[in-house]
């Protein structure tokens, strides 16, 4: 009973205990407090219950008071001790008099204040008690400072901008918020009348102590910036570090840190020779000054091998400090996110460099690209994109990289070139099926609902990177690719007959000068080297309904709702339509691999548990310099591109000779990235004979057939503060682990979008891109971005929203209120 007593009760108690005697006249208690510290507990306590006279007047005015009067129970409270007083003695004889300190009467209660620990808490009990005045006496079992004056505490005063420190310190906490501050954390005594000041001056001793630390002490001189070593210095680092996490006081920090280094002056002690990257630094300029260090560094190196070599070691730093505070959360960030991309470029690159020395067959080659050659494509893909680089330095590294992966292209090419130049039959030799065949058995291995996808120009390491989007998030992996081959010439009209389920073997290829390509099989009079002869096909023979037979852009449509049944085929062109236009080799294939992904997962959501996708033929970017373009073959030409020439009795000295299939019709074609001098464009080639062009995936995707998405759950969020919000999410799942701490394999990662809208027009404020939600995911920060163009006012009323990004279902909502004002320069 005693434990569950508040302080309050139990003083109000002692109170009652003295005011309730039977007698008259009424009885009073004259509450001596020289060291003035129960005045607000008296005031907090008695309330409207007990009649309180805080008396500070004369004494004598206190007596004429009193005599006036009417008697009734009431406490009267003096600065003063019972041998001091004068005038009102007079009433000595009828008072109850308490003479206590706030330390005794807390003793009295129950609390356990040792000696030893009298000295330290002495100044603050005052404090203490009316933080703890309504909490039972169980509260009071530990008294420390962080128990008044918390790290929270501490870390929101100095984050409180343009604030003065008593609006969040009350007036008998200060000394002791001072003395924690100085003492327990080594930052300057704050300034009640200059906080500003104060808050810019205590960040930038956490500046300069967090560089000391992690570029090592030995490069800085003795300096009052920097906390002395020990217990203060560990907890300032350790509430810097909660800084940089804290979602709603991050942008202050970035306000501060950038005044606070104004103060600093951390290059000099930073020399190229001490700097390293153990650790993202807290400082702006500090950070800076390292990234513009490993730039001048990186473009020393004269050779690529060199260059790869440290770029590749640094790789892990690079990112490490990409995650940092000033290369991920903030607005003014350092581009460390490149370096990291170049460090993993260049690994790739390193290692794939004259790797086809170890080639002493074709399907050695073949076994290479397979395994990690496509990797070399996806990174050579990001290096030749177009890059927001503002660095000059940063342009030169590229474009070693960018040479790099073009010698790498080459090279591998050139020597693959030498192997297939070896037999006119050697697709043959490779043992490798065409799509369609592999498709077919694949597709009666198990009778359930099937969805086929089939995309014009489809690279093998396009279909490597799209099965590591699927598997992104699973418990287990849902996405694997078989290389497959596609027919020589690699060109779309004889691709995608080959992509039809198991008519490879039946087909019979022509090519007129000026008719083009014709395609027939047996019992189907159609050219299946026309898009609908294929169409029709699919529907005639392989008894898939024409309202199965759809296009990508059909499916991706908002609102389209795909078909029921046993079998859907659906067809894309992007990469083929963005790759002759150049739009693909600007911007890259991830947004197109992303729209695939959606897809996919809307098939998987409609009832098609198996799905494939495959292609017609590969593709490489390359623009061939004058020595890489060549005469055309002569003879009986039939058909004639860049990358290939078809027809009979042909003649070329360098040129690979392969045997059409289903044909008696040869195709020469280039060596490695070559081109003949012929008409068509170049920079997006296929027809040709690269591993690139060749060599073609098929997806295989199988979803558990009781799986289920994972549920959202949003962390508590009620304002905005910032123009680029950052929301706390995590999996349902988080809490339904098994006694093994797995997770249920039923279940599926999702891809959700967040969003903020004004709550009653629904314009929008701020959105996310699409991210992926993993079932074994913790909790996840997922920033912002503020949306071009919207304005708001200060408290305006907003509904925060998170949407499955396929299908757009609601997952989750909270109402919001704007913090800042935003207008459209912002």
């Amino acid at each position: 009973m005693m434990e569950s007593r508040s302080f309050k009760k139990w003083l109000l108690e002692q109170i009652e205990s003295a005011l309730s005697r039977p007698v008259e006249p009424a009885p009073f208690i004259v509450w001596c407090d020289p060291a003035e510290e129960w005045k607000e507990l008296l005031q907090k306590s008695c309330g409207d219950v007990i009649e309180l006279w805080p008396e500070e007047g004369h004494e004598l005015l206190l007596r004429h008071r009193f005599a006036r009067e009417e008697r009734r129970p009431r406490v009267i409270w003096l600065t003063k001790q019972k041998s001091e007083l004068t005038y009102f003695r007079v009433f000595e004889g009828e008072a109850s008099f308490r003479e206590i300190t706030l330390l005794e009467a807390l003793r009295e209660y129950g609390v356990e204040i040792t000696r030893s620990q009298e000295d330290e808490v002495k100044e603050d009990l005052l404090a203490y008690a009316l933080a703890k005045l309504d909490e039972p006496l169980a509260k009071w079992k530990k008294i420390t400072p962080d128990e008044l004056i918390s790290v929270g505490t501490i870390l929101q005063t100095l984050a409180d901008i343009g604030q003065p420190i008593e609006n969040i310190i009350s007036t008998e906490r200060q000394n002791l918020f001072k003395r924690r501050v100085t003492a327990d954390f080594g930052l300057p005594e704050p300034d009640l009348k200059e906080a500003d000041k104060w808050r810019i001056r205590a960040v930038a001793r956490l500046l300069a102590t967090d560089a000391a630390l992690k570029l090592g002490e030995e490069g800085f001189p003795t300096s009052d910036w920097i906390i002395p070593p020990g217990n203060s210095r560990k907890r300032a680092m350790e509430l810097l570090n909660q800084w940089q996490r804290d979602l709603r006081l991050q942008p202050k920090l970035e306000i501060l840190a950038e005044k606070a280094d104004a103060l600093l002056n951390l290059q000099p002690m930073m020399a190229e020779s001490s700097c390293t990257l153990s650790e993202p630094l807290a400082s702006y300029r500090g950070e800076r000054t390292l990234f513009e260090n490993e730039t001048k560094q990186i473009n020393k190196f004269e050779n690529f091998i060199d260059l790869a070599t440290y770029l590749a070691r640094k790789k892990e730093s690079y990112v490490h400090h990409a995650q940092g505070f000033w290369g991920q959360w903030t607005k003014k960030r350092v581009p460390w996110d490149i370096l990291a991309d170049f460090g993993k470029a260049a690994q790739v690159l390193r290692e794939n460099d004259g790797v086809d020395k170890n080639w002493h067959t074709l399907n050695d080659a073949i076994a290479w690209y397979v395994e990690q050659g496509w990797q070399v494509d996806t990174e050579g893909e990001s290096l030749m994109r177009e890059w927001a680089i503002e660095e000059d330095d940063l342009f030169e590294v590229q474009k070693t990289l960018r040479k790099a992966y073009r010698s790498i292209l080459d090279q591998t090419n050139t020597v693959f070139s030498e192997f297939t130049a070896q037999d006119n039959r050697w697709p043959e030799q490779t043992l490798l099926p065409y799509a369609g065949e592999e498709l077919k058995k694949r597709h009666d291995e198990k009778k359930e609902p099937t969805a086929v996808i089939v995309i014009d120009a489809f690279r093998f390491e396009l279909g490597k990177r799209l099965a590591a989007m699927l598997n992104e998030g699973q418990t287990s992996s849902v996405a694997f690719v078989r290389p497959c081959m596609a027919p020589i010439p690699t060109t779309t009209e004889l691709g995608m007959a080959y992509a039809l389920p198991g008519l490879a073997k039946s087909l019979r290829v022509s090519v007129d000068p000026e008719k083009g390509w014709t395609v027939h099989t047996e019992g189907f009079d159609q050219n299946l080297a026309v898009a609908g002869s294929r169409r029709n096909w699919l529907n005639a023979v392989y008894g898939v309904k024409p309202s199965h037979i759809l296009t990508v852009t059909d499916v991706v449509k908002t609102g389209c709702k795909l078909p029921e049944g046993k079998l859907v085929f659906l067809f894309g062109d992007e990469f083929d339509t963005q790759g002759h236009e150049g739009e693909l080799a600007l911007s890259g294939a991830e947004e197109y691999l992303e729209r695939y992904a959606q897809v996919i997962r809307k098939l998987r959501d409609a009832g098609y548990g198996r799905i494939f996708l495959t292609t017609d033929h590969g593709y490489f970017h390359y623009i061939p310099g004058d020595d890489e373009i060549m005469e055309k073959p002569e003879g009986d030409i039939h058909w004639k591109t860049r990358r290939a020439v078809v027809g009979k009795s042909l003649k070329h000295t360098t040129a690979i000779r392969t045997k059409v299939a289903g044909s008696d019709l040869e195709c020469l074609t280039p060596r490695s990235v070559n081109a003949f001098k012929t008409y068509g464009g170049i920079g997006f080639f296929h027809r040709g004979t690269t591993l690139q062009e060749w060599l073609i995936p098929l997806l295989c995707i199988q979803w558990e057939k009781k799986a289920q998405k994972t549920g959202i759950v949003l962390k508590p969020v009620s304002e905005v503060t910032t123009l680029e919000p950052v929301i706390e999410i995590e999996p349902e799942t988080r809490g339904k682990k098994n006694l093994l701490g797995e997770i249920d394999g039923s279940y599926l990662g999702r891809q959700i979008t967040i969003k903020i809208r004004d709550a009653a027009s629904g314009k929008m404020f701020f959105k996310s891109g699409d991210i992926v939600v993993s079932p074994k995911d913790d909790i996840r920060q997922v920033k912002l971005d503020k949306v071009s163009g919207a304005v708001g006012r200060y408290g305006q009323k907003l509904t925060l929203v998170i949407l499955d990004a396929d299908n757009e279902e609601i997952l989750a909502t909270a109402d919001v209120t704007l913090k800042i004002d935003m207008d459209e320069w912002l």
